[in-house]
């Protein structure tokens, strides 16, 4: 398959030129969608050059309709392949889900995927139980999520993403309703596309990759992780905790190794952390200074480190896990059974938090009364 240049819809035309005898050869292909049955009516070429026989003074019009339509398609076609370049390929290996890719395989994610869409301030985009397919990845603007109540439980802005889960086959459903909040252009990165991408030759090691991380959610949700570990009271029945657990990121972090967290203003956005199964500390400036230890199976918000310029590093290998606060508010809201829990894991995220704001708050002060003065060399 090559690259998608447009869609014919139902009461459009294509291939006219030729059958009007213009030219005898097509310069692209017209493919049926992916979903649902497609029905055409041919026009017979025979008919319409018996017309131009009987009208011979059309032909000309008609031939330089043709120049027109050319310089027309190229035109559409260099402007498609720039937009593949310049936008659709840079904003895809900015996501969470397919940085890792190379150039290449998001080319070939890109190729079949449509161009952003426009939206409205109030414009809903995707709406909490509807189909979805698709993971949506913002190009320009803003947009909120909300739960079916009303309630806004984060923001995207631009960059940022909503629905991996979706694109990977995991989820059927959007977890959310996503409205514009300013003037805004979403794409969607469609399921089809990764399994077209995966199915290339070329892909097989990136489809390999792709079916890890569907097996390690998959596995997720089967153990619970990250809430079950947590000590809080959470089953491996509730929605909630099934939920979380398909879209926590989950790193394994070596001895020596540190954990970078996101600030709450990035794409990703404001995060969870949760510390599972290994000893980690919390570690300050470029040297790794010492902090304090993290308490085990712990959880803390990541854009309290990132404040700080702080890192997690290992003690021993431990388990990291990211959770989108958004996600997990979309998570909690929705299902009655969190309310067990979920106070429980908020005190415990807001006494860590304490705890580490006031180790990285004396810390950081030790480190500046350290540095030298820069009128020390005069005196």
């Amino acid at each position: 398959e090559g690259t998608l240049l447009g869609t014919v819809y139902k009461g459009q035309v294509f291939g006219e030129i030729g059958a009007w005898g213009i030219t005898d050869t097509r310069t692209a292909t017209c493919r049926a969608g992916r979903e649902g049955l497609v029905a055409c009516t041919c026009i017979s070429g025979a008919a319409i050059a018996a017309t131009l026989k009987e009208y011979p003074n059309a032909r000309t019009t008609l031939e330089e309709f043709f120049d027109r339509q050319v310089q027309a398609n190229q035109a559409s076609e260099e402007k498609r392949r720039q937009w593949l370049k310049e936008v659709a390929v840079p904003a895809l290996a900015k996501t969470d889900l397919l940085g890792a890719f190379d150039w290449d395989f998001l080319y070939n994610i890109a190729v079949n995927l449509t161009e952003g869409v426009y939206y409205q301030p109030g414009d809903i985009i995707a709406s909490a139980g509807g189909e979805a397919r698709a993971m949506l990845l913002v190009l320009e603007g803003t947009v909120d999520l909300e739960v079916p109540s009303g309630a806004k439980v984060g923001r995207l802005i631009e960059g940022a993403t909503f629905g991996e889960v979706c694109a990977l086959g995991l989820f059927s459903t959007w977890m959310a309703t996503v409205r514009a909040r300013t003037v805004c252009c979403v794409m969607e990165v469609t399921q089809d596309a990764l399994k077209h991408a995966a199915s290339l030759p070329e892909g097989r090691e990136q489809s390999e990759q792709l079916q890890r991380v569907v097996a390690a959610r998959r596995g997720q949700v089967t153990t619970g992780a990250p809430l079950r570990m947590m000590n809080i009271g959470a089953s491996c029945g509730d929605v909630s905790t099934r939920v979380i657990a398909l879209v926590a990121q989950r790193s394994h972090v070596r001895p020596g190794r540190v954990f970078e967290p996101v600030a709450d203003d990035s794409v990703t956005g404001a995060s969870l952390l949760f510390v599972t199964q290994g000893q980690a500390a919390v570690v300050l400036g470029e040297d790794h200074q010492f902090v304090m230890s993290l308490p085990l199976c712990t959880v803390l918000p990541e854009g309290l480190l990132a404040k700080w310029g702080a890192k997690v590093a290992a003690v021993t290998s431990f388990d990291a896990y990211r959770i989108r606060r958004s996600e997990f508010e979309v998570a909690v809201l929705q299902d009655p059974a969190a309310k067990k829990w979920v106070w429980g894991l908020r005190l415990k995220e807001k006494e860590v938090a304490e705890r580490v704001r006031q180790r990285l708050t004396n810390a950081h002060g030790l480190i500046q009364s350290q540095k030298e003065h820069e009128l020390s060399p005069k005196i």
